[in-house]
């Protein structure tokens, strides 16, 4: 049996540090991100969104599969293509 945790989460505005980036498959990436905070609150399958910088033009915030998280502080996976 597969527990997921269904606690609500409100957005939070956190700034993350990519500790690296491995190619899993042909054009398929994981990147390892150094978020604490959210890494307590995710769970894989779910997504999170990145911006890359304060102001939102020209970039959109991009939404990310999270790979693998864990409760523990410690790195999310996510993964794109």
């Amino acid at each position: 049996m597969i527990e997921t945790r269904t606690e609500v989460v409100t957005p939070h505005n956190e700034q993350a540090r990519v500790e690296g980036t491995e190619e899993v498959a042909d054009a398929v990436f994981v990147t390892r991100l150094s978020i604490p905070i959210i890494a307590q609150h995710v769970d894989p399958g779910q997504f999170v969104q990145i911006r890359v910088r304060e102001e939102s033009t020209p970039l959109l915030r991009i939404p990310l599969s999270v790979a693998a998280a864990n409760e523990q502080p410690g790195p999310i996976h996510v993964m794109d293509e």
